[in-house]
């Protein structure tokens, strides 16, 4: 057996926890320029990235310019964090997009 896929490695990442997390998997594809130091840069000023301490945020697992990269948003407290990360996120990338090119 490879590498695990992306759910079942998020899921082993979960395992650590003493409690379950709701957790959101996907993928973007981040435009050239937008670099993982960029990327992470964004989330922590937006107060999107993942947070030890209260169990909820976004961290992203794989990131490559111009190609499918995979993210997930998680929370120990409920899917509506969750899915706050998300369209929070979802502003984030198309700030991003907009960036890269050139808008």
């Amino acid at each position: 057996m490879g590498r695990p896929n992306g759910n079942f490695s998020v899921r082993l990442w979960e395992s650590r926890f003493c409690q379950n997390l709701y957790l959101h998997t996907s993928s973007w594809k981040p435009p050239a320029g937008v670099t993982a130091e960029v990327f992470f840069t964004a989330l922590k000023e937006r107060g999107l990235a993942w947070d030890p301490e209260a169990l909820q945020g976004v961290l992203v697992y794989q990131h490559f310019q111009g190609q499918s990269s995979a993210y997930v948003a998680a929370s120990a407290n409920s899917w509506e964090t969750v899915d706050s990360y998300i369209g929070r996120l979802q502003e984030l990338m198309t700030d991003l997009s907009e960036l890269g090119s050139g808008s």
